[in-house]
């Protein structure tokens, strides 16, 4: 998620030097303000994580202490889910995407970056934001948000 990772704290400091080395990076189109709105607007929607597996009381003292401590609460009309992997899945995934990767011309070190991404870092950086209005069941609509049509990803739109 742009805002809760490294990667969007750490874009925004490097060098125009250090794009050229690292492949699987692109400087940002972002402005900061623009990056500021995005992170607080997911920071907002994080405390009310509905994937968080909480039993209801605990989940509501966890929710209100989290709004108190960042002095704005949790957007009331928005339920936010994540989704991540165990330990020994991301382990997998690392694994995989360095002995296996579909670019066979890859360097040792550019297979290390993509593995230690893919597989610890990010759960999936293809994770696409789905919106449903779910107000009145019946008539319940979804609409899955595109590639880039929300905010800062790391890789290009070929790369959707």
């Amino acid at each position: 998620m742009p805002g809760n990772d490294i990667a969007t704290d750490v874009k925004q400091r490097l060098p125009d030097s250090a794009y050229e080395k690292f492949s699987m990076m692109s400087r940002d189109y972002q402005t900061d303000q623009q990056r500021k709105i995005d992170e607080e607007w997911y920071r907002r929607a994080n405390l009310h994580n509905v994937s968080l597996n909480l039993p209801a009381g605990p989940r509501d003292v966890y929710i209100a202490a989290k709004g108190a401590l960042y002095q704005k609460e949790a957007f009331k009309n928005i339920d936010f889910a994540t989704r991540g992997f165990s330990a020994v899945n991301r382990a997998e995934i690392a694994w995989h995407t360095f002995w296996h990767g579909k670019d066979r011309d890859r360097d040792v070190m550019t297979r290390a970056q993509n593995s230690a991404s893919m597989g610890l870092a990010e759960p999936t950086h293809h994770q696409k934001m789905v919106l449903v209005d779910y107000e009145d069941p019946e008539n319940a609509r979804g609409f899955v948000m595109g590639h880039n049509m929300l905010d800062q990803y790391w890789d290009s739109n070929d790369h959707s």
